[in-house]
């Protein structure tokens, strides 16, 4: 922890306005390169000059408010020098894998790009539900259906009618339509009762039966840790928490999680055994696929904190699945394309009274580039 004179000196600094512009070399005094965390005080810088390689820290927490903008310098050490120091932690860059989904063939039908089912909005939750959905069939899904409550059947219809909407109101009304999709987006406005209780129950059945990929989030993953499910839970898992249920998920505190967003993103990963997406200031994408990979984006807005913005995620990685992405390539590139879109939005409309519509609409156009 920063003590003493330096944090005086770094008081005074920050006191100083923005008419006095500040940069950091290689990172911010007082910010911890691995975690992010400020380290009791940190500089707030304007741009931060990194020597010889990029620091993790730079991109998430308390480190991501403190850079500014971020320049590299490798201080011409040689390649054949860098190479021997392997990167623990990549930033996301889905160029390659957007060109996979625009670049589709003239002959081809919608059942070449997958059917996205996506179960939730319990009574006074629709709209989770619907923004989800929503989001599936604007980003490219070839067929997109929506398991809901049958008060919102209508709503749903009026917001995407392309979206096939079947009213449930029990498992058994769940169960006949689950043989249709080649995805499962389970989770959002889903609620904590014996109906939510009945979905998710079905839904894991079928996931295990027909080796479905699966994106949980909100609810679902609340879920999860009360009605002890994990031992349940499919092979091809994507999770999406924010700092809350990542909290219980993993029974710390958010201070705890907050602490090494990077160590708690590998830690669910491997309770889970599951691609995890640590939503937040710098979010995180940690897959345990095979060989475990850590990934930060670094995109993305304070306007994006507001209701709906994970539904609409968790929408956007199951239609990227559903189109043929594996689950880490999908997830990174939802991450990306997620935050750059609300960036986007946000110069249009503003970060304050930002909207999840609004970034859903920035999807799509992002995706004709």
């Amino acid at each position: 922890p920063v003590k003493g004179k330096i944090h005086s000196v770094i008081k005074k600094i920050n006191s100083l306005g923005k008419n006095n512009p500040v940069a950091s070399l290689d990172l911010p005094s007082g910010i911890c390169a691995d975690t992010g965390n400020a380290l009791g005080i940190a500089v707030e810088a304007d741009l931060t000059l990194a020597f010889i390689g990029l620091k993790r820290g730079l991109y998430t927490s308390g480190g991501r408010s403190c850079a500014g903008e971020i320049l590299l310098d490798q201080l011409d050490v040689k390649s054949k020098i860098r190479s021997k120091i392997k990167p623990n932690t990549f930033l996301i860059d889905s160029e390659n894998s957007l060109n996979k989904l625009i670049n589709r063939r003239m002959n081809s039908h919608k059942g070449d790009y997958g059917h996205v089912l996506v179960i939730g909005g319990d009574k006074g939750f629709g709209g989770a539900a619907i923004l989800a959905a929503k989001c599936a069939a604007m980003s490219g899904s070839g067929l997109v259906s929506l398991a809901t409550r049958t008060e919102h059947v209508t709503a749903a219809l009026n917001a995407c009618p392309e979206v096939m909407v079947k009213g449930v109101d029990s498992g058994q009304d769940l169960k006949e339509i689950l043989d249709l999709p080649n995805v499962i987006v389970l989770g959002p406005g889903l609620g904590r009762n014996a109906w939510a209780e009945q979905m998710m129950q079905q839904t894991f059945i079928a996931c295990k039966k027909r080796d479905l990929p699966l994106v949980m989030d909100a609810d679902a993953l609340n879920m999860m840790t009360s009605l002890k499910l994990r031992v349940m839970a499919p092979h091809k898992l994507v999770i999406t928490p924010h700092p809350g249920e990542a909290a219980r998920l993993l029974k710390k505190t958010v201070k705890e999680i907050e602490g090494d967003r990077f160590k708690s993103a590998k830690k669910l990963s491997q309770k889970f055994n599951s691609v995890t997406v640590l939503k937040g200031s710098g979010t995180i994408v940690c897959s345990n696929t095979n060989k475990l990979r850590l990934a930060v984006c670094e995109s993305g807005n304070p306007g994006m904190a507001s209701g709906g913005m994970g539904d609409i995620l968790s929408g956007l990685i199951g239609s990227f699945i559903a189109q043929g992405l594996g689950l880490t390539e999908a997830t990174e590139t939802a991450v990306e394309l997620h935050s750059v879109s609300a960036d986007i939005a946000s110069l249009e409309v503003g970060e304050l009274g930002l909207l999840a519509s609004d970034v859903i609409e920035t999807i799509r156009t992002n995706l004709i580039f």
